[in-house]
């Protein structure tokens, strides 16, 4: 049925997990109905396969759309945040995504995600090289989810990278490690850790099993 937007859904789904399957899947969807219900949902795959065809122009003016919307929904403003990031465009990654944090506050149903928006702005700052922001969104991301070993990661290794509060910060990525042993971009910032604390034999300890779990990382290989 050609007239059904699900199965125009469910068929550019299925051509986009070609490697070059953006752009068929994006003729197939083209038509599906912006206003009934699956509008949201071709929203939000239009942009995703708009990035990936290299339409980068298309895809955030898809995105900028559906987050001005009167019934914008904080999902779309987050992808418009992604959007942004994808373009490099970091600085008003940011702005979107602190607009996100203020539709989630002020829903108590949408508490449990606060950590995650504070985080996807601490990103974008620390990338848009506005560390003096930074730092207290991805620090309010950690507080928030004291057990997310992402979250802890991200906060300890954003700031031994640059020397400052270097216990503190290796006292962070412990315990992500010990929450997600097997991860490899958290042994990698143990080992570095670690190693600016002196610690070379443990290190090397972590560092050889984050590389023994990305060994084609040039930035784990390059501080064993």
């Amino acid at each position: 049925d050609a007239n059904d937007d699900a199965v125009r859904l469910a068929t550019g789904r299925a051509l986009a997990t070609a490697d070059d399957g953006a752009a068929d899947a994006l003729s197939v969807i083209e038509p599906v109905n912006a206003e009934g219900p699956y509008g949201p949902l071709k929203d939000e795959f239009s942009v995703t396969l708009l990035v990936r065809a290299g339409e980068k122009d298309r895809a955030l003016a898809v995105a900028q759309a559906t987050a001005e919307k009167p019934d914008a929904r904080l999902p779309d403003v987050v992808r418009l945040g992604d959007t942004y990031s994808a373009l490099d465009r970091n600085a008003e990654a940011a702005q979107a995504y602190a607009r996100a944090i203020r539709i989630a506050e002020a829903d108590p149903e949408l508490q449990p995600v606060r950590w995650s928006l504070y985080m996807l702005r601490g990103g974008a700052l620390e990338r848009a090289g506005d560390w003096g922001k930074a730092l207290p969104a991805l620090t309010k991301a950690a507080e928030l989810a004291p057990n997310d070993p992402t979250a802890l990661n991200y906060l300890g290794y954003a700031q031994i990278e640059r020397g400052q509060n270097i216990a503190k910060a290796t006292v962070l990525i412990q315990r992500a490690a010990e929450l997600k042993p097997d991860d490899p971009a958290i042994a990698d910032s143990l080992g570095y850790a670690l190693l600016l604390r002196g610690d070379v034999d443990n290190a090397i300890v972590a560092l050889e099993r984050a590389v023994a779990g990305q060994p084609a990382d040039p930035t784990i290989n390059e501080h064993l």
